[in-house]
């Protein structure tokens, strides 16, 4: 009786040991993860700054994979192509002014969210997504977006609430989010109005150029594409990967609008409150050729 007590003793010890070393191992990860976030943000802002200047080629050999994926169509999908691309627009444009006013990192991938002033008529707004391996730069996506004079809200493309890191609102609600922004566009309109109201706040800011603050003018939009879909002119949208991290969220998507917005890479960035609704949001789109949809994603 007595030896089968003491087995019984050892099997629950070895048991508690084991979920101690598991939970152990589960942190020890999660702390490892949080570290190359970090890192990965520090090589990616590092080498975002240095190739935007007059440092393009060296940031390019020191920092890019020799298996380096280029998607971006205005450098011809390629590290040779993204080298003239930034040696032709340092060129044309010498005194540019880069200004990083985001980044959002999540496990090896790092989103910046970008402001280049040209002049004092001339900005764009940048979306660039990188994917990092082996503290390398191995993959990279883009959509510049040339900012217009004015916003219907009267804000900018990149101003607005920085990311809180604190939060962990962007990791809880991402697949909400993103199924949120997906029945507003895709949905028929009554739905599509009703998910805008149950997951948006009333006051919603706005960074788009063409659409004013607030829910109202967002819940426009469905019944203006539905409008236009009567004659054919139907919208897809299909997001293909996201980005979260503190309050935020970032998708990025093939999105192919009516009339001659045509086909474009779209990054939307939403700030998510603690309910998981939607309280701000900032895009960046560019035009593609079609043929290019395979190269461009």
């Amino acid at each position: 009786m007595k030896i089968t007590n003491l087995i019984v003793l050892m099997l629950l010890f070895s048991v508690v040991f084991a979920e101690k070393t598991d939970n152990r191992s589960v942190l020890l990860n999660q702390k490892n993860m949080e570290l190359n976030k970090e890192d990965n943000k520090k090589i990616v802002e590092s080498y975002y700054l240095k190739v935007t200047g007059q440092e393009y080629k060296s940031a390019m050999s020191e920092y890019l994979s020799v298996n380096y994926i280029e998607h971006q169509e205005t450098a011809d999908f390629s590290k040779e192509g993204l080298q003239k691309f930034y040696e032709k627009r340092l060129k044309k444009y010498p005194t540019s002014k880069t200004t990083i006013h985001r980044i959002i990192a999540q496990d090896d991938l790092v989103f910046l969210h970008v402001e280049e002033k040209i002049s004092e008529k001339l900005t764009y707004t940048h979306g660039e997504l990188f994917r990092i391996k082996d503290s390398k730069i191995i993959e990279h996506w883009s959509a510049i977006q040339e900012h217009p004079k004015e916003l219907k809200s009267g804000r900018r493309m990149y101003d607005g609430q920085a990311v809180d890191y604190s939060k962990n609102t962007g990791i809880k609600y991402t697949e909400y989010t993103k199924q949120s922004y997906l029945d507003a566009f895709t949905l028929p309109v009554p739905e599509a109005v009703k998910a805008i109201d149950a997951t948006t706040t009333k006051r919603y800011f706005q960074h788009n150029p063409n659409v004013a603050d607030g829910v109202e003018p967002f819940k426009a939009a469905p019944k203006k594409l539905k409008s236009v879909a009567k004659i054919g002119l139907k919208t897809t949208l299909d997001i293909k990967m996201t980005v979260s991290e503190g309050d935020f969220v970032v998708t990025l998507s093939y999105f192919r609008l009516p009339v001659l917005l045509g086909n474009q890479i779209v990054f939307d960035l939403f700030r998510v409150m603690d309910d998981g609704k939607k309280d701000e949001h900032w895009d960046v789109g560019e035009k593609f050729k079609k043929k290019n949809i395979d190269k461009v994603f």
